[in-house]
């Protein structure tokens, strides 16, 4: 656990947001060292001319990059990036405004927080597209949506290099679970 590729090299995937959170509250509750809170605030949004840049896409860093936190300090956080084409870039991460773009609320307003999240976990959705050298997949739950476990265990290159949790669910045999697959999706392609 102590070196930087052990966790980048070995993400769980789950199916759901909160089945995530479950697995990175129990993660977060075993490892050894301190904590810090950060507080965020919450504001009126007055002015579309004082909005922060969300991210400093220049060096690679937008939602889902993996990084590696290395100083929790009172103003910035300093990560290292463990993925994409900026490997070992150490990046200095402020609070920033952010704005939600939710128009069923009638007054907009601003979120002043550090736009990151402690993660050892991410949905089986976030992953795809990526190649991971190591894959966990956690299946509480049965996945819900089409090709959702196609996405799952296409991540690795190797069946070596995945491990499946399986919890049984009533009315499944022991050790299986359920792939959503949409015959119509089929049938306009010609099978």
């Amino acid at each position: 656990m102590s070196t930087k590729d052990f966790f980048k090299a070995r993400p769980i995937l789950a199916p759901t947001l909160d089945i995530v959170e479950e697995v990175n509250n129990h993660l977060m509750a075993i490892i050894p060292g301190g904590k810090k809170l950060y507080l965020s605030s919450d504001s009126i949004f007055m002015d579309e001319g004082n909005m922060e840049s969300q991210l400093d896409l220049y060096d690679g860093l937008c939602n889902g990059i993996r990084l590696q936190v290395r100083k929790l300090g009172n103003h910035v956080i300093e990560c290292e990036v463990l993925t994409d084409n900026n490997v070992g870039h150490i990046a200095l991460t402020p609070r920033m405004n952010m704005v939600p773009t939710n128009k069923t609320v009638p007054v907009r307003f601003q979120r002043r927080q550090f736009p990151i999240i402690v993660s050892f976990a991410m949905t089986i959705n976030k992953s795809h597209g990526q190649t991971l050298s190591h894959v966990r997949l956690y299946l509480s739950k049965p996945v819900f949506t089409h090709s959702q476990l196609y996405v799952a265990l296409s991540r690795v290159k190797s069946k070596r290099d995945l491990k499946v949790l399986l919890i049984n669910h009533v009315g499944m045999s022991a050790n299986s679970t359920i792939n959503v697959v949409y015959r119509k999706v089929f049938k306009k392609i010609g099978f």
